[in-house]
């Protein structure tokens, strides 16, 4: 079952059942459900992901006590190579479609990577913030923030099939991504996953990048990818951390790039 009929056959509007009945491509009625898992991850009815995102903070945990049972060196050569060959693809996967806005998930998700560094040494005495610097990693926000940007650009180049979403190419403004449309008079529930999806935020990510990189042909993706990595590195990454304060509202390239634009104005 596709996306499209997953969507279908939930009860998005979190209310009672609907009075229209949808059915499958043969005929047959879609039986309403309150989450379904569609290649390896799972919608609920209130048009969240917060079960698939229980699943994987429950998968990488098991995992990351596995690793720091079986591994007895906790050298940053070692753990890097476990971290990123057992645990952080599973916190990748897919992750443009689940990606979290609510800070609560986005905690959760953090919160992996955070007590997995704090094991390695040569980082004691950092804080989070730290030991990102110093491992040279992103936050898991922003690692799935640059995702949605690569995905989107992939999109704009052809590179991609599967999402249907508008672009714009004008000599002076280059690519742009049009966000899909709000329904301002929908259900809370879908209005915040539209807000949080790769058609909305995804085109917003895209249009906070700098022209260079959105206008880039097709036939650079390494030079894109390292291009962007440039960019992302003069951006601060903050994931949010007890006693930790940010100038921004939040991590959010979102946040953080006005943000900066704003202190570069003031200098």
């Amino acid at each position: 079952m596709g996306w499209s009929s997953t969507l279908r056959s939930l009860n998005v509007s979190g209310s009672d059942n609907p009075d229209q009945s949808y059915l499958s491509p043969d005929g047959t009625p879609i039986e309403n459900k309150q989450h379904l898992r569609d290649l390896g991850v799972q919608l609920s009815s209130d048009c969240t992901f917060s079960i698939h995102i229980d699943n994987v903070v429950t998968s990488v945990s098991k995992m990351l006590g596995w690793v720091l049972r079986t591994f007895r060196s906790r050298s940053k050569v070692v753990m890097m190579t476990c971290w990123s060959s057992l645990l952080q693809s599973r916190l990748d996967y897919c992750c443009q479609l689940w990606s979290p806005c609510d800070q609560a998930s986005i905690t959760k998700l953090e919160g992996l990577a955070k007590q997995f560094s704090s094991h390695i040494t040569g980082m004691e005495g950092l804080d989070y913030w730290e030991r990102l610097k110093a491992l040279q990693m992103y936050s898991q926000e922003r690692r799935r923030e640059r995702y949605l940007i690569i995905y989107i650009w992939k999109l704009a180049m052809g590179l991609v099939k599967g999402y249907k979403i508008e672009f714009s190419h004008s000599p002076r403004r280059g690519w742009s991504a049009i966000p899909k449309t709000i329904v301002q008079e929908t259900p809370s529930s879908v209005r915040k996953a539209s807000e949080g999806s790769l058609g909305v935020k995804g085109a917003a990510l895209f249009h906070i990048c700098p022209r260079g990189l959105r206008d880039m042909a097709s036939d650079h993706q390494d030079r894109f990818k390292h291009n962007l990595d440039s960019w992302l590195s003069d951006i601060p990454d903050q994931p949010t951390i007890p006693g930790c304060q940010r100038a921004a509202i939040s991590n959010s390239l979102l946040h953080q790039v006005p943000m900066m634009q704003k202190s570069l104005t003031r200098i």
